[in-house]
């Protein structure tokens, strides 16, 4: 099985994918669109397996230098990934 891999959403391509899952998992199904940010995330992170943006999440970092990932959207083939890996095996055991 292939392993994903976070980066950051740095090239017009993968920022573009982020987006466009964001809007099919988050918002589509309510029939919202994305909107603007009024505060930017410190970063736009993706998942990416064989290349391809399967999962997405943006880095917030508050005034108190705590962070969290908000609007994380996976594709809905990939949502079982963790939990049907090896890493999954491994997490059980502890």
């Amino acid at each position: 099985m292939s392993q994903v891999q976070i980066v950051a959403a740095n090239t017009a391509e993968r920022m573009a994918a982020s987006e466009a899952l964001r809007e099919k998992v988050l918002r589509a199904p309510w029939g919202m669109e994305l909107e603007a940010d009024e505060h930017p995330p410190a970063e736009n992170l993706v998942g990416l397996i064989e290349n391809r943006v399967v999962a997405t999440g943006r880095l917030f970092i508050d005034a108190d230098c705590r962070a969290q990932i908000r609007s994380m959207a996976t594709e809905p083939l990939y949502r079982c990934l963790l939990y049907t890996s090896d890493a999954a095996d491994e997490r059980s055991s502890v």
